[in-house]
């Protein structure tokens, strides 16, 4: 794992500015901290997991577009089909 640290109790949490002793010492009071700070962990990979997903998306919408444009007869002709389609209703 990536920058994290582990409580007492050997649960890791994200790392901090916060010393590795005081959080030690500190404990319980520090227990809201740490849930704190794995809430900050999974909030933060969800961030990246959501970024990823758009890049993901971006990367499609352009294969997708280049595949449209390197087949331009078939999507003249689903237009023609469209319009032909249309004309007849």
């Amino acid at each position: 794992m990536r920058n994290v640290a582990f409580t007492p109790k050997g649960d890791h949490i994200a790392w901090t500015q916060v010393p590795i002793k005081e959080i030690l010492q500190h404990s319980k009071r520090d227990g809201q901290m740490v849930k704190s700070l794995t809430a900050s962990l999974v909030s933060r990979e969800e961030e990246e997991r959501h970024q990823m997903n758009l890049n993901e998306n971006e990367q499609l919408k352009k294969q997708i577009a280049e595949w449209t444009w390197s087949r331009p007869c078939h999507v003249s002709h689903l237009h023609r089909l469209r319009v032909h389609a249309t004309h007849l209703r």
